[in-house]
């Protein structure tokens, strides 16, 4: 028996299994913050994050009004204050957080509705700006200083109680330095909400890291039948 071709090919089968695992854990960016207001108090004016990634501290989601809240439907969820129609009377759902290293953002996951009449889809926008900006009294189609567009939102009309996000923002290519920030979802334009009380509802808010890239099975394969290649060349020349 060749103990020595033994070796190799459990040396080989090792690599190759290695190759395997690393390959089924590929791209799974970490979650940067996430929001499910399960243990949140029914009727408080702030939740704290159910989740947060390393790195991340003081995680908060809340509303630019004091009437913004916790609500219990068949399952928690924040809702904002009565979205005023007019230039300055929207109010807006947000949420902070604060990161002591670089982060490359990957998604914003999150379930959504509004209760507009009539029963329609209404534009709204999620933007972001570093901790500090000011909050806009008004649209954000009429007030948007300091606030990154990360994307348009068509809002459906409900009142996000399914436990599932209905919306899914690529955000890749969105770098963010050490600091604190926030993320905001606000009404597009005046014209955007047409009754006074309407409420912008949201559950489930998840955001993570862009995705991790690790190597393919191929290229960790390729490189154990390196070092196998070194160590048969550094024998033959001991021989």
């Amino acid at each position: 028996m060749n103990l020595n071709s033994i070796a190799t090919r459990a040396l080989l089968a090792s690599c190759l299994a290695t190759g395997l695992l690393f390959s089924a854990n590929a791209n799974a960016g970490a979650v940067i913050a996430s929001f499910d207001f399960e243990n949140a108090t029914a009727g408080s004016f702030t939740a704290n994050a159910s989740n947060t990634g390393a790195g991340i501290t003081g995680a908060v989601f809340g509303g630019t009004r004091s009437d913004s809240r916790v609500l219990t439907f068949t399952d928690n969820i924040y809702t904002s204050a009565a979205l005023v129609p007019g230039a300055n009377g929207t109010y807006f759902n947000f949420f902070s957080f604060t990161t002591s290293s670089s982060l490359d953002l990957g998604s914003l996951s999150f379930e959504a509705g509004q209760n507009d009449i009539p029963n329609v889809s209404r534009p709204f926008e999620v933007r972001l700006s570093p901790a500090g900006t000011s909050t806009p009294t008004g649209f954000f189609g009429s007030a948007t200083s300091g606030w990154s567009l990360l994307a348009p939102v068509t809002m459906a009309w409900g009142f996000a109680d399914s436990g599932t996000p209905n919306y899914n923002l690529d955000l890749t290519g969105i770098s963010l330095g050490p600091g604190t920030y926030q993320i905001a979802f606000g009404a597009q334009v005046t014209s955007g909400i047409n009754y006074g009380t309407t409420q912008l509802f949201m559950d489930d808010v998840t955001l993570t890291a862009a995705d991790v890239e690790v190597p393919e099975p191929g290229a960790l394969a390729l490189f154990c039948l390196s070092l196998l290649g070194l160590g048969f060349a550094r024998r033959k020349r001991a021989a």
